[in-house]
Parts: C-alpha cells; sequence; structure tokens
C-alpha cells in the first residue's frame, strides 16, 4: 500500500469516527431531551429533574439486552416475507386514514389544491396569486391520484398508500444489502409499526412523499455502487430521480445530495475512482434532470430574477433567526413580510436573517439548541395533525373546542409516538456501538444510514425546525434500529 494510499485511509477512518460519533450524539439526545420536551414544569430544579431523568433513560435503554427480543422475533418472521407485512402496514394505514379523516389545514391543504389545479390543466398558481411559494413535489405526486379520484381524503389516502410502499421496499433494499434478510424483515416490521406513519396516512403531508423518495434514493445508490448489482447505471438513474423528486418537495435536500461523495465512499476502493466518479455523475445528472425544468420554469415566470425550487425560503428562514424566534415554527417574525411580494419576502427574508445572526451569534446559538430539543425531542406530527388538528380547526380552537374523546386520543397517540421514537434511538444507539468495526472501511457502507439524520441535525439548526423535520431521517434509523435489535453474526461479519 502506497503512502497515499495510507494517508487516504486513515483520513476516512478519523473522518468516520467523527461522523458516526456526531450520529451517536443526536440519537442520545432523543432519549434525554424526550422528558424534557414532553414534560412542562415551572422551576429550573424541575427541568434539571427532567434531564437527569432522561440521561438515566438512555443509561437503561442502550444498556438494555434488546437482542433476545429482537433474535425471537426474527425467528417468528422466518417464514414471512416483506410484501405480507407491508400488505398488514398498508391495511393499517388505510384503517387509521378512515378513522381520523383528517381535515386538511395550512400548508396541507394548499398542496392538496395546487394537485386539484394542475389535475384540471391550469397552471400552478395558489390562493395567494403566488406562483412557486411552495415547493411543487407534493403536488405533481398527488395529481394523478386527484385526477382519479377527486381532491378528497381517498386520492390522499391511496398516494400514501403508494409512498408507503415504496419506503418499504427502500427500507427493505438497504437492509438486505447491508445486513441480510433476517434484519431486512425486522426492519420492515419496525416501519409498519411506526406510530407517526399511521397517524400521518390521511395527510397530504410532503414528509411522507420525502420519506419515501429518500428511502428509494439511498436505495438505488447503494445498488448503483455495489460491484454484484446487475444494472447499477439504471440504479444511479433512479437513485436521482428519487432524490430530484425530494428536492422538488424539500429544496434543502440538495445539500444532501452534495454529500453523497461521502456517504459512499466505502465503494470507491472497491470500483475505482473512476467508475465511482461516473456513477456518482449518474446521480447528480439525474437529480437534475427532475429539477432543472421546475427551476427554468421559475426563471421564465420570473423573467429570470428567481430560478429555484421554491420562494418560501426566505420567510422561511427569517422566521427561524429573528428576536421573536422559538426554534419552532411563529406566523410572522419581528418584522412582518407578508405584506411583500413573494420574491421580495424571499430576498428580504434572507437578508434580515442573516443580518440577526451575524449581529446576535450567542443568541443564535441558544437558539438552535433550542430547534434541536424540538427536532429531536418527539415524534407527534402525525398525532398532532391527524388527530388534534383533524377537525380542521386552529390550534387555539382545537385545545378549546376538541371532544374529550379527541383529546385522550390524540394524547395517547403523542405518548406512544414519543416512545417509539425512544425506541428507535435507543436501538440505534446499541447497533452503532455493538457494531463498532462500521469504522473500518467495509464498514463505512453504514454511512447513508446515518447521514440524513446528520443532515436534519445540520439543516434544521439554522432553520425552523419540528418533529416533522427529522422525518426524512428515519427510515435509515429503523433499518440502524434493526441492526441493533438482533444479534445478527452475519450482520457483524459485513459491518
Amino acid at each position: 500500500m502506497s503512502d497515499t494510499e495510507e494517508t487516504r485511509l486513515r483520513f476516512f477512518s478519523i473522518l468516520a469516527r467523527v461522523e458516526f460519533a456526531c450520529a451517536a450524539c443526536l440519537l442520545s439526545l432523543v432519549l434525554i431531551l424526550g422528558p424534557y420536551a414532553n414534560i412542562q414544569l415551572a422551576s429550573r430544579a424541575a427541568s434539571l429533574g427532567l434531564l437527569a431523568m432522561g440521561l438515566v433513560l438512555l443509561a437503561v435503554l442502550v444498556s438494555r439486552p434488546w437482542s433476545a427480543l429482537g433474535n425471537q422475533l426474527a425467528r417468528q418472521l422466518e417464514n414471512t416475507g416483506p410484501l405480507r407485512l407491508l400488505v398488514v402496514g398498508m391495511a393499517i394505514q388505510f384503517t387509521f386514514a378512515w378513522l381520523t379523516s383528517p381535515a386538511l389545514v395550512s400548508d396541507m391543504k394548499a398542496y392538496l389544491g395546487l394537485a386539484a389545479k394542475l389535475a384540471q390543466g391550469e397552471r400552478y398558481v395558489d390562493s395567494q396569486g403566488f406562483l412557486a411559494f411552495l415547493p411543487p413535489g407534493l403536488p405533481f405526486a398527488l395529481t394523478p391520484f386527484v385526477a382519479l379520484f377527486g381532491p378528497g381524503l381517498l386520492a390522499v389516502t391511496v398516494a400514501n398508500a403508494v409512498f408507503f410502499a415504496v419506503g418499504g421496499w427502500g427500507i427493505w433494499s438497504i437492509t438486505i444489502r447491508l445486513l441480510g434478510s433476517a434484519t431486512a424483515r425486522l426492519a420492515v416490521l419496525f416501519y409498519c409499526l411506526w406510530p407517526s406513519r399511521w397517524f400521518s396516512a390521511g395527510l397530504a403531508s410532503k414528509e411522507n412523499l420525502t420519506f419515501a423518495m429518500m428511502v428509494a434514493g439511498i436505495a438505488f445508490a447503494l445498488a448503483a455502487v455495489d460491484a454484484r448489482a446487475r444494472k447499477p447505471k439504471s440504479a444511479a438513474f433512479f437513485s436521482g430521480a428519487a432524490f430530484g423528486l425530494a428536492t422538488l418537495a424539500q429544496p434543502g435536500l440538495q445539500l444532501f445530495l452534495l454529500a453523497a461523495p461521502l456517504f459512499l465512499r466505502h465503494s470507491m476502493a472497491r470500483l475505482g475512482l473512476r467508475t465511482f466518479v461516473a456513477r456518482l455523475a449518474i446521480i447528480f445528472i439525474a437529480s437534475l434532470l427532475v429539477t432543472v425544468p421546475w427551476q427554468l420554469r421559475n426563471c421564465k415566470v420570473f423573467n429570470g430574477t428567481f430560478c429555484g425550487v421554491a420562494t418560501n425560503g426566505g420567510s422561511v428562514f427569517y422566521r427561524a433567526n429573528n428576536p421573536k424566534a422559538t426554534g419552532s415554527w411563529i406566523p410572522v417574525g419581528e418584522v412582518p413580510l407578508g405584506h411583500l411580494s413573494e420574491l421580495e419576502q424571499n430576498r428580504v427574508g434572507f437578508e434580515l436573517g442573516k443580518q440577526w445572526i451575524h449581529e446576535n451569534p450567542a443568541q443564535m446559538l441558544r437558539l438552535s439548541a433550542r430547534k434541536l430539543i424540538s427536532l429531536l425531542g418527539s415524534d407527534d406530527y402525525g398525532a398532532y395533525w391527524g388527530i388534534f388538528r383533524g377537525t380542521g380547526l386552529s390550534d387555539e380552537q382545537s385545545a378549546r373546542n376538541n371532544l374529550p374523546l379527541r383529546v385522550a386520543m390524540y394524547e395517547t397517540g403523542r405518548f406512544v409516538s414519543l416512545s417509539y421514537w425512544i425506541v428507535i434511538a435507543a436501538l440505534g444507539l446499541r447497533a452503532l456501538w455493538e457494531h463498532r468495526a462500521i469504522l473500518s472501511v467495509a464498514g463505512q457502507a453504514w454511512l447513508p444510514l446515518v447521514y440524513p439524520l446528520l443532515y436534519c441535525g445540520a439543516v434544521f439548526a439554522v432553520f425552523e425546525s419540528g418533529s416533522r423535520q427529522h422525518i426524512v431521517a428515519v427510515g435509515p434509523l429503523l433499518v440502524l434500529a434493526a441492526a441493533g435489535a438482533i444479534n445478527n453474526s452475519r450482520a457483524r461479519s459485513r459491518a
């Protein structure tokens, strides 16, 4: 081995230690912040007690021998194919969609309205007359379902069932490639039992789409850089297309794709640098083929002034970084922007947000800590929008007018969702600890499992946060959790 090659391997090994340590830190925060973020106590001493409770929870759950339960589940699933699990999971999705029958509010109502316009051949313009304020990914994806079933619950539910199936296939494909069939069945089971996705089954939620496209993009990317794959170039193309659609739904995911050379680097030595770069090039080009037409459209309708995906980035950025910011969503910042045109909202929002960060770096760091609490402290997105806000009322109206049964359903769903989120984080931590050989070159194949989480932590420590923002990371985390729940010698040898 040459000195240059040895230096490169040493650098990537050190980098892997940093990457996995950061992921472990974020997963640890889930357990520590779970009680703190969900139990409101007045005194500082009580809050410190909640943080101490979180540390105890971390120690107990991570040290607990989960493998006995995981191995038992794996044995029970030996003769169960992924399709059967997904059919059961889809039945649960339909059941919860029709039980909750949520009224769509806020952006979800707007997304469905845009899809209805596209299905009728009308131009993409929202009720405010904005041409690109909301990202178009979800309306594009909903359009064929709205055309078939009309702009209602049936179209949304069927679309979400398709997204669910795509997500399940992605989780199966990722896991079986990295960890084998026993762990793959367990990962799919974890996916089908994910409570927040149950409660989101009737929501026109871009997170359902971005989740599916992220896991599909990662699954195809792993196939693209696998020397044993039959059609790696086709896999690379489909990977880029999936990431492109995810970017149209969540524009910030462009940054995630830029990290592909890092989280796919384990295959560089096996493929050779030239082939590795060629596969990455196909992924990037395919992604651009999906996103660039929409960007060119925006260039045209805005006379070359704006060529991005959506014009709401500036207003989101400013609401997240101003004196009134809380770390989560707020309706308006200190300087109202709603009276401006969408282009001015975008431009002025970015300017004011950057100015506030520059003038208040210490406050920005404290605010980032609150954003991480909001990001990692719960998984109640589905329960909140599907049950608590499911009557179509505002937050305050829902708190006043919801029937006791709906409130009890929401609190139960919120508790179950948080508990599941904490268990998944604990199992993910165990996987990183038990499979410490992942720090080897071969073990860096696990990097796609943690990079979506690192992306969420980095991006949403700057932008406004909330439990829905970590959803794009949940799919790979379910794979990681399955690895932590099962004592699979074959998985250990692969790592």
